[in-house]
C-alpha cells in the first residue's frame, strides 16, 4: 500500500515538473518582474564570462546567466532561453539554451 502511494506522488511530481518546463517562455526586459521557475526568454550583449569549476557566469545586459557551456560566448549578441533562480537575494537565469545572434566584433581572422 505504501509503495502504490509513494508511486502515484512521484507520478504526480513528475508529471508536474514536466509541466513547468514545457511552457512557452515569456520574453523579459526586466528580470525583477519575473517570477521564480519562470522559463523566460532574454537576448542581449554578453559584456562578462567567469568561468567557474563546472559552469560560466554570463553577464548578459547587467543581468547573471548561469551555463554549463564551453562555448565563449564574450562580446556576442545572444538569446538565452532559461529558468529564473534567486541566489543571495539576487535573481539570475539558468541557461537551458544559449543560441549566439550575431557578432558584434565581427568574424576574426
Amino acid at each position: 500500500m505504501l509503495k502504490r502511494v509513494s508511486f502515484i506522488i512521484a507520478v504526480i511530481t513528475l508529471s508536474f515538473l514536466i509541466f513547468l518546463l514545457a511552457r512557452s517562455p515569456v520574453i523579459v526586459q526586466d528580470i525583477e518582474k519575473a517570477e521564480i521557475n519562470q522559463k523566460i526568454i532574454l537576448e542581449g550583449i554578453v559584456n562578462s564570462a567567469r568561468d567557474l569549476d563546472n559552469f560560466k557566469i554570463l553577464l548578459v545586459n547587467g543581468t547573471e546567466v548561469v551555463c554549463s557551456c564551453s562555448q565563449n560566448y564574450l562580446n556576442k549578441h545572444v538569446q538565452v532561453t532559461g529558468l529564473v533562480e534567486e541566489y543571495q537575494n539576487k535573481k539570475q537565469i539558468r541557461a537551458l539554451e544559449i543560441r549566439t545572434i550575431i557578432n558584434i566584433n565581427g568574424p576574426r581572422a
